[in-house]
């Protein structure tokens, strides 16, 4: 890239508005079950079981969390976005076996 398209995509870059693919929910989710996995495996390693079955109850509780907060969330949530479609075309059965084409 050349001076100038460098100048030029920060330029655009600064200017340009940001855009939060996920909402604060969401991203709180996602730091507390990191944090809940990290204790389970620390917890397990160390053979402290009353802890370690907290932190599943909690790791749990934020799955049910982020299940239902999916579907009644706020409007960047992914869950409704799904759908129950066919297989692409470019999966094909030949010879009783899947095979990609």
């Amino acid at each position: 890239m050349s001076d100038t398209s460098v100048a030029a995509l920060h330029a655009t870059a600064s200017t340009a508005a940001r855009t939060r693919v996920w909402d604060l929910p969401t991203r709180l989710f996602h730091w507390a079950l990191a944090v809940a996995v990290l204790g389970l495996i620390g917890t397990g390693l160390g053979g402290v079981m009353e802890w370690h079955f907290r932190l599943g109850y909690t790791v749990l509780s934020l799955l049910l969390f982020r299940l239902l907060w999916g579907f009644v969330g706020g409007a960047g949530r992914a869950l409704p976005r799904f759908s129950m479609r066919r297989a692409p075309s470019s999966l094909t059965c030949a010879g009783g076996r899947t095979r990609i084409i």
